[in-house]
């Protein structure tokens, strides 16, 4: 069932309601039709812009319309024929991780209050104790804390400069893609970039050429990924790009060309023609017990210093031997460095 509730308070059907009105779309799961009908009342007394207000008396049926029509909150009975109480709410969260949650249960319990706000609802509210303005407030307040909470976790996970996934979403990607690849027979493939030459864009055009161009390097590297890639900043004029089920090393080559030849264009900079080269390093995961996320960004990130040491523009692929010379400068720098410390060099001449 849904209803339109109006600002004139009278219930009008949901296809008077217009494309471009402000109406919150309220879906209402709840066994008990009484409950319901008092809901809608509820609303009708505090409607400012309208809620178009749906009703269903399973959960499955209100998890169908969220599917098919979404909503902007929830409002939840733990009691439903076919859900037991904070069952419910997990479920929810399943389908709609971002939706905010009210529960409104006829049950007095602290605990439970407090286990449904740590399960991920908004608020628990108690039949026959809330009036109008409590649940238009608590509706207004869940709706206003879930998007401040969507809007945190995309700047955790995500570079506030181009947008992209940072370095811990990207780790996480990978993470789950090496754990599918142990299920199927497939190659996962990190790439790893460095903008050559990036620092005199900053020296000589300014650092806010600089960040123009890593947004539209950014634009460029997405444009040029396979659609289930991810292209991510890493920092500075770094990022990596994973790709899932390649088939071997020669289609990540590929795919590495095709991003040198996306940025191979000029970019436009406050009039000036800038061209960017960058260095890739390769790295393949093929259920070979490679280490872990960081292994593999590791060994992409070893690869791209040898492209760039080989003069630039270029990509390289990494492989055991690759590993060991970059163990042997790792013990040399500490032996240099340790060296230092106890005051062990001499001078001959």
């Amino acid at each position: 069932m849904t209803i339109v509730v109006g600002t004139d308070g009278r219930p009008r059907p949901a296809r008077d309601h217009g494309p471009g009105a402000a109406a919150l779309r309220i879906l209402v799961i709840e066994d008990n039709p009484g409950d319901a009908v008092l809901v809608r009342e509820m609303l009708r007394e505090t409607a400012e812009t309208g809620y178009v207000l749906t009703h269903t008396r399973r959960l499955r049926d209100g998890i169908a319309h969220l599917l098919e029509a979404g909503a902007d909150c929830v409002l939840l009975d733990l009691a439903l024929p076919d859900a037991a109480g904070l069952d419910a709410v997990a479920q929810l969260r399943t389908v709609a991780v971002d939706l905010p949650i009210i529960v409104l249960s006829g049950r007095t319990d602290e605990t439970l209050a407090v286990r449904a706000v740590q399960e991920g609802a908004q608020d628990y509210l108690i039949k026959g104790q809330v009036d109008p303005r409590l649940l238009a407030r608590s509706i207004t307040y869940a709706i206003e804390r879930k998007r401040a909470e969507v809007q945190l976790a995309h700047q955790a996970l995500h570079d506030a400069l181009t947008g992209l996934p940072n370095r811990a979403l990207f780790l996480d990607r990978l993470a789950q893609a090496l754990s599918r690849m142990d299920r199927h027979d497939a190659q996962v493939a990190v790439l790893f970039l460095d903008l050559d030459r990036f620092k005199v864009v900053n020296d000589s055009l300014g650092h806010g050429a600089g960040d123009r161009l890593l947004v539209d390097v950014a634009a460029r590297l997405q444009d040029a990924l396979r659609g289930g890639d991810t292209a991510a900043r890493f920092g500075g004029d770094e990022f990596a790009v994973l790709c899932e089920a390649v088939d071997g090393e020669r289609q990540a080559i590929t795919i590495a060309e095709r991003i040198a030849a996306a940025l191979d264009a000029p970019f436009q900079l406050g009039g000036e023609e800038v061209f960017v080269r960058t260095s890739v390093g390769i790295a393949l995961a093929g259920g070979r017990g490679d280490g872990g996320p960081d292994a593999v960004v590791r060994d992409a990130d070893a690869a791209m210093y040898r492209a760039k040491e080989r003069g630039g523009g270029v990509y390289e692929v990494f492989d055991d031997g690759m590993r060991e010379r970059a163990l042997r400068r790792l013990e040399t720098e500490n032996s240099l460095r340790r060296a230092l410390l106890h005051d062990e060099f001499v001078l001959h001449y």
